[in-house]
């Protein structure tokens, strides 16, 4: 069974390293919202590596761009890197990456 996880890679100042697992669905909404939340408290930058994201939909983007927002609001960055092509075309569809300034694809 798919599910969506968040694991913290590095947490050196003055930034934080994140890694997105699996999907980024409606279906874990719950999930995204409850292991992003605690992110969007701006006290650093924050790198996401997206390599292991199987699938984003309208759930995902949002959780993304409101934590992009946040973070933007206390003059901090986030960077999202390792994004696969297949997901940065959706986001495209979506009309996401104009939100989304810090969108990078392998």
């Amino acid at each position: 069974m798919e599910t969506f996880a968040v694991r913290e890679i590095d947490s050196s100042e003055p930034q934080t390293s994140l890694e997105f697992l699996g999907s980024m669905t409606i279906h874990f909404s719950e999930d995204i919202h409850r292991l992003v939340l605690p992110y969007t408290t701006p006290s650093r930058d924050l790198t996401i590596d997206m390599a292991t994201v199987t699938d984003v939909d309208t759930c995902g983007v949002q959780a993304m761009i409101a934590l992009e927002k946040q973070l933007t609001k206390a003059n901090h960055t986030v960077r999202y890197v390792n994004v696969d092509t297949s997901i940065v075309t959706k986001m495209k569809l979506l009309g996401a990456t104009d939100h989304l300034s810090s969108l990078a694809s392998d």
